[in-house]
């Protein structure tokens, strides 16, 4: 009877329940056909905490079910169109509102798109004081199935990308690019995902699937103004999408050449008053184009793609091969958010990744990353007005890193963690806006061996040796930053920005800004601008110490003792040669003027022109021998005769070169490499030399149709050496000229693209990789198809021609991958 009488109970109360809900449904499209993909949100007029939420299907329609009886505005917001709202639609109890929607779209999505990148504030693409480029959720959802979130970049005006592998890739803008860049500051959701000890990124490590950015905004030029320290060539800035605007699930699996896999699933929803979360996981698995360059594999001394133009350049082989097994990766993330009827939002976000196996081309040779495991927190609080994160970013190798040159195995096990606050203001009847701020920077890095570790015959007990660098670094960095734009009438924006930056690592840095943005009229703007900026030398760069190529001393004893006939007490060893920080480096500098423009011409052609000049100065040499007066020079025993000290100098220096000029003792007792009092060979770092730049880049985006689309762009870029310091050449590793031209289409079900990219060859020396990039040509394609509402195909292919090339000196020969993805929503 209870059961019976329960059962009663509940479907009375759903029936009430049911009695005081309605329902909206509706179609919203466009001039271009059915809005698929429209975000719609029913907000209460009241400011009650409900929110509705739909998702326009492949033929425009839309449904939100049991929304609480009242009066509501319907919310529509999709890329490419101005927010629309339909005020104060009426929900009554068991009833059903029909609403019909036409969004009027500008045949030119340049009219309406804005960027938050360049001032810290939203505003028109058109009026941002910058030279901006911006990278839509559509386009990167075209191209999901290849996983690898730089290359949506690589067609982009002025972007110089490097890839090497699987995921070792380099992002730069206007020249001097290296092996580990880090002149481009790179932020995810605010967040900034750098390897703490080198400063460069790990793209495989990445903890949400491609179809979860909302936008890439890339701003080339000069940004510590705003952003501080390597923000110096300039600033990307990378948005995920919030849980509340993308409800629902999806399962992605991508499969292709390199007998590469990868499998996605994610889910998002709404649950109590404003909260929405989502829930991502992953896997992937690539063959690489690395090989390995061991003396048994190499071809007659010389690196695997020694028959490519004006290569053939002997190399040391390496010591360790390498592991040519699947580079793999997983991760797994979760997001909550919470929207406050107030109009403040919450957001939580937890995630980790790893990868095994990935390759990186550095300055002391190639290393292999075992394994690499990237646990990761954020939180941020947003209002009107101001804006609260906190963010740590950790690294661990729990089985270490394998240098391939020296065969040495290395570790890391640091964080990264940042605090922040700004505000933002409109004064003066929306005459002056003002951004204003501070931030706190704390990292900490160990480098000491996790497991049992064997140098030179001796073995270490975990924890008892640091493998890259003297002791255990924690420091900080705190800075205040501002900017204020003045409107000053309708045609002129004067823009003034500075950042003070403190640092326990270098002297305090001051980075002004000044620019001046003439808005001719809606659609066109010429700017003029004013940038200092400044790169901290990165932990290896200050506090290094690692083994590299091992250096038979004892058969150097050896063979004199053989020729003089006599046995001399040096009891020299094989050591390996040392490569050491130098604590005293100061920042590298740059300062920029600029003048530029962007306009909209007609209702169908996007364009802009910009032109830059840079000052650089205080480079981060290479590894160099006898630059680095910290270190002490070898001094033989007196007990050792000036006529045998002259024959040993001389058969070192025959020996060992240039790099004789490094020649040191070691007198450092916990160093594990090299004996106590032992010589050695080092190589280390300096500050030196002065280059001034100069660079052009032209870009455009035609609308041909509200489908078709055909953009294109040239880039050319030009160096003079004022002052090469202690190098005997400065080259921007970086080519003279590059241009792109492509088209895409997009129908209501369906798209296509294709895109060409041409680099001329270049120089490149960074380290011990000093020789000549061959100009390449690389074309891709993508192509989207959905079969109704629920599944979307994707292909990619890179480098379609299979053009085997190169893109970094002593990477890898970079030839086609073609991949496929299938995704089912729901």
């Amino acid at each position: 009877m209870k059961a019976k009488l329960a059962t009663l109970f509940f479907f009375i109360a759903s029936a009430t329940l049911l009695a005081q809900t309605g329902n909206i449904r509706g179609t919203v499209t466009s001039n271009a056909g059915p809005a698929a993909g429209c975000l719609v949100q029913a907000v209460p007029t009241d400011g009650g905490n409900y929110r509705g939420l739909a998702e326009a299907a492949a033929d425009g329609s839309f449904v939100i079910t049991k929304v609480p009886v009242g009066k509501y505005n319907l919310e529509f917001t999709m890329t490419g169109f101005q927010d629309y709202v339909e005020e104060n639609i009426e929900v009554t109890a068991g009833g059903t509102v029909a609403v019909t929607v036409k969004l009027e779209a500008p045949l030119n999505i340049m009219e309406v798109m804005t960027v938050s990148t360049a001032s810290r504030r939203p505003e028109r693409i058109v009026e941002a004081p910058a030279a901006v480029s911006v990278i839509t959720s559509d386009e990167l959802a075209s191209q999901t199935s290849h996983g690898q979130l730089p290359r949506m970049l690589e067609n982009q005006p002025g972007v110089e990308i490097t890839q090497s592998g699987v995921y070792d890739f380099n992002i730069n803008a206007r020249g001097f690019n290296s092996s580990l860049n880090r002149r481009i500051l790179t932020l995810v959701d605010g967040r900034d995902p750098a390897v703490a000890f080198l400063g460069n990124q790990e793209w495989s490590a990445l903890a949400v699937p491609l179809e979860e950015f909302a936008s890439m905004e890339l701003v080339r030029g000069p940004g510590s103004a705003l952003y501080g320290a390597n923000a110096f060539n300039g600033v990307l800035n990378i948005k995920t999408k919030r849980p509340s605007e993308t409800p629902g699930g999806y399962v992605t699996g991508s499969f292709g050449e390199l007998s590469s896999y990868r499998l996605d699933a994610r889910y998002a929803g709404l649950f109590g008053a404003g909260w929405s979360y989502r829930v991502s996981a992953g896997t992937t698995s690539s063959d690489t184009w690395s090989q390995s360059r061991t003396a048994a594999e190499l071809n007659n001394g010389i690196f695997e793609y020694g028959p490519l133009p004006n290569q053939g350049r002997p190399s040391t082989p390496e010591v360790r091969p390498l592991d040519e097994d699947p580079v793999k990766s997983t991760y797994f993330s979760v997001r909550v958010d919470k929207d406050f009827f107030w109009g403040h939002t919450l957001s939580l976000e937890a995630g980790t990744a790893k990868t095994k196996r990935g390759d990186a081309v550095t300055g002391i040779g190639r290393v292999q990353i075992t394994e690499s495991e990237r646990p990761y927190f954020r939180i941020n609080y947003g209002a009107d007005h101001y804006n609260v994160m906190y963010w740590r970013s950790d690294r661990e190798t729990p089985v270490g890193q394998l240098s391939l040159t020296s065969g040495g195995t290395l570790y890391e096990d640091s964080y990264n963690e940042h605090a922040e606050i700004q505000f933002n203001y409109s004064l003066f009847e929306d005459q002056v806006d003002i951004v204003f701020g501070g931030a706190y920077h704390h990292q900490n890095l160990d480098t000491t061996n996790k497991q049992a570790l064997t140098i030179g015959g001796t073995t270490f007990a975990p924890g008892s040796v640091h493998t890259l660098m003297v002791g255990t670094k924690d420091e900080e960095q705190t800075a205040a930053f501002g900017q204020l734009t003045w409107h000053a009438g309708d045609h002129f924006d004067v823009v003034l920005a500075g950042r003070y930056d403190d640092s326990s690592l270098h002297d305090a840095q001051k980075s002004p800004k000044a620019a001046v943005v003439w808005k001719i009229n809606e659609n066109h703007s010429v700017r003029g601008t004013f940038n200092q900026a400044f790169q901290t030398p990165n932990f290896s760069e200050f506090f290094l110490r690692a083994g590299a190529t091992p250096i038979p001393f004892n058969l150097i004893e050896l063979g004199i003792e053989n020729a003089i006939g006599v046995d001399l007490p040096l009891n020299w060893q094989q050591v390996p040669a040392m490569a050491l920080g130098n604590p005293d480096l100061t920042v590298e500098q740059i300062e920029t003027y600029e003048l530029g423009y962007k306009g909209i011409v007609g209702s169908n052609l996007f364009l802009t022109l910009d032109y830059y000049h840079s000052n650089l100065t205080n480079f981060v040499t290479d590894l160099l021998p006898g630059v680095n007066p910290n270190i002490e020079p070898y001094i033989f025993d007196d007990s050792i005769p000036a006529a045998v000290q002259a024959i040993l100098r001389s058969t070192m220096q025959g020996s060992f070169g240039a790099l004789y000029n490094g020649l040191s003792v070691n007198t450092d007792p916990t160093n594990p490499f090299v004996p106590l009092g032992h010589p050695m060979l080092t190589v280390s770092y300096t500050n030196a030399g002065e280059v001034d730049v100069d660079g052009l880049d032209l870009a455009f985006n035609y609308y041909l149709t509200p489908q078709w689309t055909i953009e294109g762009n040239y880039s050319w870029f030009d160096f003079e050496v004022v002052d090469p310091g202690v190098e005997e050449s400065i080259v921007p590793n970086a080519p003279e000229t590059k241009w792109n031209l492509g088209f895409t289409y997009k129908a209501p079900n369906y798209s296509f693209g294709m895109k060409y990219k041409y680099t001329d060859g270049f120089p490149w020396a960074a380290g011990i990789f000093v020789g000549e990039v061959p100009s390449y040509g690389s074309l891709g394609l993508n192509g989207t198809y959905d079969f109704g509402d629920h599944l979307r195909m994707t292909l990619n292919v890179i480098n379609a021609t299979d053009d085997e090339h190169i893109e970094i000196y002593g990477g890898s020969i970079n030839g086609r991958q073609a991949t496929a993805s299938v995704s089912y929503r729901f």
